[in-house]
């Protein structure tokens, strides 16, 4: 042996920790915008949240039939999801856009921060949790994403005033935050792959 250090192959942890990883405003750029790309796919989800509830009252049977309604998910992704990426609706699903990006950033790093970072115990455990990191930022983007950016944000980006107070009338529907937050949930654990 030639003066060297060991020659044993690094251990998988060792190798795990040796990674590279993007630093944490990179991470968030990519939390944020993943969500933005996406946004216009969520109002379909939404309506088959909506459709789930209205059709089938009963909690037990709704949750037997979840996953299990191709017809419905068919008509949302051929004929809901292209009509969101393009034409006048895309205008409106733009303020969400920029609302959701920035909300689920937001929190993401928040999340990064408060755990210490993804290469702590704590950052393992709460940033590789689909039902955490997914979930949870997904929900809390569908309940703060349309109760405090989306107003704002249409007033600011179209020039509409009182826009801020019809978004916030509509959310005042119970069904609409439980839309909303179930949607995000939903898409975050989808998304979370990501």
């Amino acid at each position: 042996s030639s003066g060297g250090g060991s020659k044993d192959p690094p251990t998988p942890t060792a190798q795990a920790t040796t990674g590279s990883r993007p630093p944490l405003p990179v991470r968030i750029a990519l939390v944020s915008s993943a969500t933005a790309l996406a946004t216009p796919t969520f109002p379909a989800l939404g309506f088959l949240y909506l459709v789930g509830r209205a059709a089938v009252r009963d909690d037990a049977v709704r949750r037997s039939l979840e996953g299990r309604t191709g017809a419905v998910v068919s008509f949302a992704a051929w004929t809901l999801v292209p009509t969101l990426y393009g034409g006048p609706v895309a205008s409106l699903i733009l303020p969400c856009a920029i609302g959701n990006a920035a909300v689920a950033g937001s929190a993401y790093g928040a999340l990064d921060l408060a755990c210490g970072g993804p290469t702590t115990e704590a950052g393992r455990w709460a940033l590789r949790t689909p039902y955490i990191t997914g979930g949870g930022i997904g929900a809390a983007t569908g309940y703060l994403g349309p109760n405090y950016a989306y107003g704002p944000i249409l007033e600011r980006l179209y020039g509409l005033d009182g826009m801020s107070a019809s978004v916030e009338r509509l959310m005042g529907y119970p069904l609409a935050n439980e839309a909303c937050v179930a949607t995000g949930a939903l898409a975050g654990a989808l998304m979370y792959p990501l």
